[in-house]
């Protein structure tokens, strides 16, 4: 047999040396953000007009402003801070500030956000969290939906790869059973319980939170409710499986 090569070389080591120097701070992030209006109720009431246009690398956060400015413009002005404040702080040394007011807009205006914003702002605030929440169960709740969503996202584009829907599952005829990867015991299709386990697990804790807690609620619902996952295709087989064994 040929040498098992990694499926990234050089392990990942490699991986966090590509990643580093990626992310270096927006220039004038601290002054702007102590000139921006703390009075959250007025800039939601504010409509978002394009003032510029980004320098090709956005180096400099009026890059970053121009760039969403682009993205929210006739939306809220709140919007347009909150998704910046997250930008500043996905980079390197992020100013105290940052932090501070990302965690204000979700402790006063939570409400707003989650009714205004896109899912996909939504799970970026929640990464946020998991980096400069204020509690520890805040930065677990926001690693813990980060880590299902983007395994969700990675395992959901190699399946729409292949053709397959997105909403239905395999035609349930029994397949020769293969072991799965790095030691992982088989799944019983009619008494396992990961999904819900996994899915609980992340329901209590964002029943535990206050402040991160509504965000990661919502995506939870928006997942129970939407048929294009594999949570749903596994349970349309176990249902399957079950009137198959029902009609014997």
């Amino acid at each position: 047999m040929g040498k098992t090569r990694d499926t990234y070389s050089g392990g990942f080591e490699r991986l966090l040396k590509r990643a580093s120097g990626r992310s270096q701070h927006y220039a004038g992030a601290e002054a702007f953000l102590g000139a921006v209006t703390t009075d959250f109720q007025h800039l939601s009431q504010q409509t978002v007009e394009i003032t510029g246009q980004p320098g090709e690398k956005l180096l400099t956060i009026q890059d970053k402003l121009h760039e969403l400015e682009a993205e929210f413009q006739g939306q809220s002005s709140l919007l347009l801070l909150h998704a910046l404040v997250i930008a500043i702080l996905r980079r390197d040394a992020p100013p105290a500030k940052a932090q501070q007011m990302f965690l204000e807009l979700w402790r006063t205006h939570s409400d707003f956000l989650l009714t205004h914003h896109t899912n996909r702002w939504i799970l970026s605030a929640l990464t946020t969290f998991a980096d400069h929440g204020a509690t520890e169960s805040q930065r677990r709740l926001g690693n813990g939906i980060t880590i299902l969503w983007g395994t969700m996202k990675f395992y959901e584009a190699e399946r729409s790869f292949t053709g397959q829907p997105l909403d239905q599952p395999s035609d349930g005829k029994p397949q020769k059973r293969q072991n799965l990867g790095v030691d992982m015991g088989r799944y019983s299709l009619t008494k396992g319980d990961l999904d819900r386990n996994v899915l609980l697990r992340l329901w209590k804790d964002a029943q535990a939170d206050p402040i991160a807690g509504p965000a990661a609620l919502k995506l939870l619902n928006d997942l129970n409710a939407d048929d294009r996952n594999v949570f749903r295709r596994m349970q349309l087989l176990r249902k399957r499986k079950q009137r198959r064994r029902n009609t014997r």
